[in-house]
């Protein structure tokens, strides 16, 4: 077993934190930084992610997968077929990272949601490297590794081309087993025996077998043992078919089960290439999570919506009401036969040794009402759009590679504007990042600084459109810049960035005289274009001595308005209950009377 600081990143967790915790267990880091120095495997060692392609379950091959994208590509992070990914996987470095019998960590179980986008995938923000897809639902890949990795008898049969639109032609088929023996019968019929072996990855081909109406059967045997797949020969989509991983779950809000609907013929066999319309509703004690409306991914090219649904089966997730009673799921879909299933929700036992919390009142309680017609004036800014998988740069020249990364970010990004304030910022980080890491760029940490840098325009965009005075709009820019490129903290754009829209018009701008020598606060009358001059200790009493109304305020008032003018101002500090301002410093005081149209944090 290992314990990893961290993976692709430049902010990995200190491997002395490890060896404080358990000294038994070897310590890695892959392809990151600042790991400590008690880290004594890395990915030279053997690199922890293996396998990873891009594949969509129901892109079965290039027959069966939309036409209009490359299917067959080198780098496994572009999309491609079940197929391919299976078949990559027994060939030592196939698209990079192979092979599954040779030192291989297992990367990922399952597909899941990403930042990252991939080239020619249905989805944009869909990471589809697992061996099953988003619903649980294995891919083909699944089945290869159980035969090289597992015991117990199995055998698989890849089933895509026993599909009416063949018939009658002649295709191979694919068969994972780790028995000794498979034999492949058409109708009852043997038409082919094969002996899987590690060697071959425990996968044998079956060529040029007629497709016919009926079931296509592969029987393995090992020692005593007989296992078998069949495949069923379909007709056209009929009706709908359910299971449910619970027939009885818990009340309370906390019971769920898995849906699971599958596309079948008028005989109940699997329509595979099915892509029709799934539309779910729940009655009773229970209500659904997920869509209630599945359209096929299928056509879908890199779009930021779907649902994960190429083929069938897919599923859906119910949650209990508090009260005990009956749930009823139903999934129909124009033209086929719809299909009910009924759920037990039971009452909540409560293990009285354990702490307990009251169960949350239904009293009061509804459904959030979403107004679709809403829109925000601030529109989400994306200069720079993300990459699929990894670059290398040369660095030995720094002049040089400043030229190429900034020809790197322009080439992709026409909206990129290299001359801002900002982009410096950026690319003056990117520089030191990728000597560090001998000119490699990660793919997943450029998006991660691509989406903070898109949070960043959106807060400068803002703060440029306030029309603050130029040399203090300058170092505000700054500021978040160095706070979410080179400390790489987190922050709501959205609500840093509406707090320089709705900046009153009425407002100072302010040049704190450290060495007037008063202490008193005051204001220089003479309009000095910007700033005024002034001198204060105490911010409350310049407030006061700028904006007398404010001495009327509510206590309430007063503290909601100096939190929005500490927001605005990052120079300011906080002292002894006091908002106080050191060294001679410029700043913004909006007019309070203005505030009712200011977001005060």
């Amino acid at each position: 077993l290992f314990w990893s600081v961290g993976n692709e990143t430049s902010d990995a967790a200190d491997s002395k934190w490890v060896i404080e915790e358990d000294t038994t267990r070897l310590v890695h880091a892959r392809k990151a930084e600042d790991i400590g120095n008690f880290v004594d495997h890395d990915h030279i060692n053997l690199d922890m992610e293996n396998l990873l392609r891009v594949t969509v379950r129901g892109f079965f091959d290039n027959d069966n997968a939309p036409g209009g994208r490359n299917l067959n590509p080198e780098d496994g992070q572009w999309c491609s077929t079940e197929e391919w990914q299976h078949d990559r996987a027994m060939i030592e470095g196939g698209s990079v990272r192979g092979s599954l019998k040779k030192n291989t960590v297992h990367w990922l179980y399952e597909d899941h949601g990403a930042d990252r986008e991939y080239k020619n995938s249905p989805l944009k923000h869909v990471n589809y490297k697992g061996w099953v897809d988003l619903y649980r639902i294995p891919k083909y890949t699944y089945y290869l590794t159980q035969a090289v990795y597992t015991t117990k008898p199995m055998v698989f049969i890849h089933p895509h081309n026993w599909a009416p639109k063949y018939f009658g032609k002649e295709k191979d088929f694919t068969v994972n087993s780790n028995c000794d023996k498979v034999e492949l019968f058409v109708n009852n019929r043997k038409v082919g025996e094969a002996l899987p072996d590690y060697e071959n990855y425990y996968t044998v081909t079956f060529s040029n077998i007629q497709v016919k109406e009926g079931t296509l059967k592969a029987v393995g045997t090992k020692d005593e043992s007989k296992v078998e797949n069949t495949v069923k020969m379909s007709g056209e989509p009929a009706q709908l078919k359910l299971t449910v991983s619970h027939d009885k779950i818990a009340a309370g809000k906390t019971g769920m089960a898995i849906i699971t609907a599958d596309i079948v013929d008028n005989n109940g066999n699997r329509v595979i290439h099915a892509v029709n319309q799934l539309n779910w509703s729940v009655e009773g004690a229970a209500s659904l999570i997920g869509p209630k409306h599945y359209e096929t991914d299928y056509n879908l090219f890199e779009s930021m919506e779907g649902t994960g649904y190429i083929h069938p089966p897919v599923s859906n997730i119910i949650r209990s009401v508090n009260q005990p009673g009956k749930a009823k799921i139903t999934v129909s879909s124009p033209g086929l036969e719809p299909a009910s299933v009924e759920i037990n929700v039971v009452p909540l036992e409560m293990d009285i040794r354990e702490i307990t919390q009251q169960l949350l009142s239904e009293d009061g309680r509804g459904k959030v009402q979403r107004n679709d017609n809403f829109t925000f004036e601030l529109k989400a800014v994306n200069e720079l759009e993300p990459i699929s998988g990894n670059v290398t740069f040369e660095v030995s020249d720094r002049e040089k590679l400043v030229q190429d990364f900034n020809s790197f970010l322009q080439k992709g990004n026409p909206d990129f504007d290299k001359d801002l304030q900002e982009s410096r910022v950026l690319l003056d980080y990117f520089v030191n990042y990728l000597i560090r890491m001998n000119g490699e760029l990660i793919g997943d940490d450029f998006n991660f600084m691509a989406h903070s840098y898109n949070d960043l325009r959106l807060i400068s965009t803002a703060i440029d459109q306030s029309n603050l005075w130029y040399n203090l709009a300058t170092m505000l820019v700054y500021n978040y810049a160095e706070q979410i490129i080179i400390k790489g903290e987190s922050v709501d754009a959205e609500n840093e960035a509406k707090l320089f829209v709705n900046l009153p018009e009425n407002r100072l701008i302010l040049k704190r005289n450290e060495k007037s020598g008063g202490g008193n606060p005051w204001i220089s009358g003479e309009w000095q274009r910007e700033p005024f001059g002034c001198y204060f200790t105490d911010l409350e009493d310049l407030v006061k001595l700028a904006y007398p109304v404010y001495i009327g305020y509510t206590e309430d008032q007063k503290s909601r308005y100096r939190s929005y003018v500490d927001a605005i101002n990052p120079e300011l500090e906080l002292k002894g209950g006091r908002y106080i301002y050191s060294g001679e410093v410029v700043f913004c005081l909006p007019d309070p009377e203005n505030m009712v149209s200011a977001v005060v944090n």
